[in-house]
């Protein structure tokens, strides 16, 4: 019963229906109590803010591209300035965010049954969840960093040039959405080079006899076209975004910027920098790079306590699928030693290059800068599961660690979604206190 329902979910119906189910679901519990708190809670006193005021022409200074603010622009304008507005872009690039994954694990292994395991993993996490309904631009970040993942896969296993090139052209444009959003997006430059060089690479070696049953897994499309996709095109993207902060009626020179265009793209971007290098503020919630993947020091976002009890959206990580993520990760790592597989070298050199830049950047963090690195590791994770669902001998095992995962979403719900918890109730938060 169980082997015919995973053969389902590898057919082409079954990954769709499995991946719109999860998917819904995934989007319909985020619109739970979506407007409540009526009050703007952690970062939304920024981007939802900034965009109001780039939609009606009032000047502002942010240390974020302008994309940030523009990808909350569908939620403002259908519903205003409202908590339903600030809140509902993020949530429909969350519904994005769990088809791209789909398809970035799918196109990556040819296995239909690990988009499955990726998308029902990343739904199943609470702190995509929160920021997948507040009004933050992380899940825009995201949802681009997965799309342009995916439609470069896609150009490495097209059935022709046209449908690769298209892909590709698709691909850069996604790349340059997602360093049009924070500046730390520039890793998915690595992301996307790293995979070029490790196939061009094993291509080499294999003139020499070495591994030969390798499949060369390269973008086909014309040679000269990797670095225009890959390279030229996100960055003129970059600069295409930069044009509302510079021309729009209130821009930022009155914010002090010159008014030639060249002058303020020089004065924002060296204001940008020297905010990011010299910035000494502390946060309550703030943690270390360290401390993320064990799920310590999350962020609080809300907290109210009455007579009826305590209402609370705390981003705190589903901890299963966190230190599963890292547990995948090392184990990765180690399997390397044994047999050379380009493709989990990807992932792992993909996650690792969005998190270990933290170990000397100084300024404060959070958890949520962990993001990038959990994405990468949740696909590895599937990869890992997958495997083990071909054994029938280890099923068990894995039907266990996802019942541990949706244990843990069920008892961290009520504080992602600010339900109304009696106080008889104690806080759910493990043994991280917040």
């Amino acid at each position: 019963m169980f082997h015919r329902f995973l053969n389902f979910i590898e057919s082409k119906k079954g990954f769709y229906w499995s991946v719109s189910i999860i998917s819904t679901l995934s989007a319909l519990l985020r619109l739970v109590n979506i407007s409540f708190p009526s009050s703007r809670v952690f970062d939304e006193v920024y981007s939802p803010v900034f965009a109001w005021k780039l939609i009606h022409g009032q000047s502002y200074f942010d240390i974020h591209p302008v994309l940030a603010e523009l990808s909350h622009g569908l939620g403002l304008v259908l519903f205003g300035d409202t908590p339903l507005g600030w809140r509902m872009s993020p949530w429909v690039w969350g519904i994005i965010f769990c088809w791209a994954t789909a398809f970035v694990a799918y196109l990556l292994t040819n296995r239909r049954l690990t988009g499955v395991l990726a998308v029902l993993l990343v739904s199943l996490d609470t702190t995509y969840f929160v920021y997948g309904r507040t009004g933050l631009p992380d899940m825009f970040l995201l949802s681009q960093i997965a799309l342009s993942v995916a439609f470069f896969l896609a150009s490495t296993r097209a059935k022709n040039l046209k449908s690769a090139t298209f892909y590709a052209l698709i691909s850069g444009i996604f790349i340059g959405n997602v360093i049009s959003t924070k500046w730390l997006g520039i890793a998915i430059l690595g992301v996307i080079w790293s995979w070029i060089i490790i196939y061009l690479s094993v291509a080499q070696l294999q003139k020499r006899g070495m591994f030969q049953g390798v499949e060369i897994l390269l973008p086909r499309i014309k040679g000269w076209l990797y670095p225009i996709f890959f390279l030229i095109l996100p960055f003129l993207i970059y600069f295409i975004w930069l044009i509302p902060m510079l021309i729009w009626p209130a821009d930022i020179s009155q914010q002090g910027a010159p008014a030639d265009i060249w002058g303020k793209i020089v004065w924002w971007h060296t204001s940008v920098w020297n905010y990011n290098v010299h910035l000494t503020a502390t946060h309550p919630y703030s943690s270390k790079w360290w401390q993320w993947p064990f799920v310590i020091h999350p962020v609080l976002f809300f907290w109210e306590q009455s007579d009826g009890g305590r209402r609370v959206i705390n981003a705190t990580g589903n901890v299963f699928l966190w230190w599963g993520g890292l547990v995948a990760l090392i184990a990765s790592l180690f399997s390397l030693l044994y047999k050379f597989r380009p493709k989990v070298l990807w992932l792992i050199i993909s996650a690792l290059g969005f998190w270990l830049p933290w170990i000397k950047i100084g300024r404060i963090a959070f958890n949520y800068h962990y993001f990038e690195t959990l994405f990468f590791e949740i696909i590895l994770l599937s990869l890992i599961l997958t495997k083990l669902l071909d054994h029938p001998k280890y099923r068990p095992f894995v039907v266990g660690f996802f019942v541990l995962i949706f244990l843990s979403f069920v008892l961290l719900y009520p504080e992602a979604t600010g339900m109304l918890i009696p106080k008889s109730i104690p806080t759910i938060n493990f043994f991280f206190p917040y």
